[in-house]
């Protein structure tokens, strides 16, 4: 499988992206997002619950960039496990909610069900999940709208920017500090929830 999506070398970007460079990951999303909203919306056949996973998804590759292993697999297919992986989990979140709520089983989704996955682990999703729509309740709301429309959407940062009537810069420097704030949110997040854990 080729490491470039056009021009655009993914290894190089998600190099970059691990170091921090914001604008690799911009320009990693936007040669990306469409196909990891296109295996999300497959699996989940639910707009919103695909648009979330997409979110989730990036918010994890800007996290975990630095953990990329080119011998292991290609960008884009371990960009596209990460999706699967998220879309899945909330696949299974939704149907333990279905069963809670209606006692109905869902045994026509069994081939879902992994029965190496431990009931914290399951709680651990459902938690991130929370934290993240939590997290991003917080964000100014220019930066929400933006972020949603990037993340949620699936928009490329020029198409943002035409929708929005806003400059590409713009719109680039507003998802930047978005993304910067949410990283900050949910770290901060997670270690008020530390002491909780012990």
């Amino acid at each position: 499988m080729p490491t470039q999506t056009g021009n655009i070398d993914l290894k190089q970007l998600l190099a970059a992206t691990a170091r921090g460079d914001e604008g690799a990951f911009a320009t990693f999303y936007d040669a990306t997002c469409g196909k990891v909203h296109g295996i999300a919306c497959y699996i989940l056949k639910d707009e919103a619950l695909a648009e979330e996973v997409t979110m989730d998804t990036f918010l994890q590759v800007w996290r975990e960039a630095e953990n990329y292993r080119e011998q292991q697999a290609q960008p884009l297919a371990w960009l596209m496990m990460i999706a699967r992986s998220r879309a899945i989990d909330r696949l299974r979140s939704r149907n333990s909610s279905q069963l809670l709520f209606d006692g109905v089983g869902v045994a026509h989704d069994n081939d879902l069900i992994d029965p190496q996955r431990q009931p914290d682990e399951c709680l651990m999703v459902n938690e991130s999940s929370e934290q993240v729509r939590a997290c991003f309740s917080q964000l100014p709301p220019i930066q929400r709208e933006l972020l949603g429309l990037a993340f949620f959407k699936g928009l490329s940062h020029h198409e943002i920017a035409l929708h929005s009537n806003m400059p590409l810069g713009t719109v680039k420097t507003h998802i930047r500090q978005g993304m910067a704030r949410m990283h900050t949110l949910l770290a901060e997040s997670a270690n008020l929830e530390l002491p909780n854990r012990t």
